[in-house]
């Protein structure tokens, strides 16, 4: 082979623009599932925050009145259990009295849920984001 055939020869060019564009391509796609993660983990926590809410208003309504420690245990139970399988370890619930109390004749609680999402890649050492979620309960009184 001549020189000139040599430089004009581009079998080989598929493989270095793969090699080039390859891992970029890969990370995208990690990055976008990253963040589908993290959105299924935003709803699921909206979610279960939305469920609590229902649980201590139908248990307040009823006539019970759960403690706090009551309704985490709830949200806790819903949280792990399906459809939403959250990991319990990677997961805070706090339930506390608002400081304020903004309606009359209702008691108001405050659900707060913190998950950290999983990462697509465990093996590296990365901190994966966490979702927070904020929700008020308003239990009126019956009388």
């Amino acid at each position: 082979m001549k020189q000139r055939d040599i430089l004009r020869d581009e079998s080989g060019a598929t493989i270095i623009e793969f090699a080039l564009l390859g891992p970029i391509v890969m990370g995208l796609m990690i990055g976008v599932i990253q963040i589908g993660l993290a959105m299924q983990s935003y709803n699921a926590i909206r979610s279960v925050t939305a469920e609590t809410a229902r649980f201590a208003l139908v248990q307040y309504q009823q006539g019970n009145e759960p403690t706090n420690a009551q309704i985490r245990a709830q949200a806790l139970g819903i949280a792990d259990g399906p459809p939403y399988l959250l990991d319990p370890n990677d997961l805070t619930i706090t339930i506390n009295d608002a400081a304020v109390q903004r309606v009359n004749g209702a008691k108001e609680l405050t659900v707060s849920v913190a998950y950290r999402t999983p990462t697509v890649l465990p093996f590296f050492d990365w901190v994966s984001p966490t979702v927070t979620h904020v929700r008020p309960i308003f239990l009126l009184d019956n009388a």
